[in-house]
């Protein structure tokens, strides 16, 4: 939990571990400052850190989110509790409407969903997914339910969690998505040891939802990779996997069916389905 009032002293920052996972920080009482001097030094503080941001920004004033105010608090103040990870996360640059201004050279954006950009940290085998401005409460629901999913091999490991991002193993393959589009075989065992990790997940309590081409990979190793699991908690059914396995029984398996299938056919055929427009094929 950050702690968002300010005690009547001096602060100070201490790092408190959310499961093993998120770094956030608390406020400790020292007794060396007054409460009217620290509320004046806080109120200059903003302004002057407003008054940079819309020098700097100033094209896009109408468009950039706020700077995280508790990491600027704890570079200005000294709690020094900031870290690489928390670091990268400040370079990247995101406007209200979700366009991705700029980011640390360091990061190599490796996707874009709907609701968060994804990069790769260089010369690493970790990934920062950094969420939009009206998503960042999905960071949290994520980075818990990975928690709960830590130990079953078909789910990448996390690293690390903030207010908005989430620190996770990078994975080395290709997703359903893109093998189809690729000509790379999905196989009836790639089927089944898709639905053995989602029976692994269900059993911690989860209900896998929104399960679809592009979050299921398959590795340069010949295994199965699961992400975006922030709807894993949804009470509701997800039919999506078992439409999509009925799709690759009914289908994709048959000897005459093409196993190149271009993109935009797939996207159309999504669009479709989305808006219940497939018979035999609800959502």
């Amino acid at each position: 939990m950050l702690v968002k009032f300010i005690m009547n002293t001096h602060l100070l920052y201490v790092p408190l571990p959310l499961r093993g996972v998120a770094t956030t920080v608390k406020v400790v009482n020292t007794g060396c400052m007054s409460s009217a001097l620290l509320a004046t030094y806080v109120v200059l503080r903003d302004l002057t850190i407003y008054l940079v941001r819309s020098f700097i920004f100033r094209r896009h004033a109408d468009q950039v989110t706020g700077l995280d105010v508790s990491f600027l608090l704890r570079e200005i103040i000294g709690g020094h509790t900031v870290n690489r990870y928390q670091e990268l996360v400040q370079s990247v640059i995101i406007t209200k409407k979700n366009r991705l201004l700029s980011h640390d050279p360091s990061l190599q954006l490796v996707g874009t969903g709907r609701s968060a950009f994804a990069f790769r940290i260089e010369n690493s085998n970790t990934v920062i997914k950094i969420f939009f401005p009206n998503c960042e409460y999905i960071a949290r629901e994520e980075a818990e339910i990975y928690t709960l999913l830590e130990g079953i091999h078909y789910f990448p490991r996390i690293h690390e969690a903030g207010l908005n991002y989430v620190v996770m193993d990078y994975i080395e393959g290709d997703t359903l998505f893109d093998c189809i589009t690729h000509g790379k075989a999905v196989t009836t065992d790639h089927i089944k040891e898709i639905d053995h990790a989602l029976a692994l997940a269900s059993e911690t309590g989860l209900n896998p939802s929104d399960i679809h081409l592009r979050n299921i990979f398959i590795t340069s190793a010949d295994e199965i990779k699961l992400i975006d699991v922030a709807r894993y908690r949804q009470m509701k059914d997800c039919p999506q996997w078992s439409n999509l396995k009925k799709a690759h029984r009914q289908f994709y398996r048959k000897h005459f069916f093409l196993k190149k299938i271009p993109s935009s056919f797939l996207n159309a055929v999504a669009f479709l389905y989305k808006r219940g427009l497939i018979p035999s094929y609800r959502v």
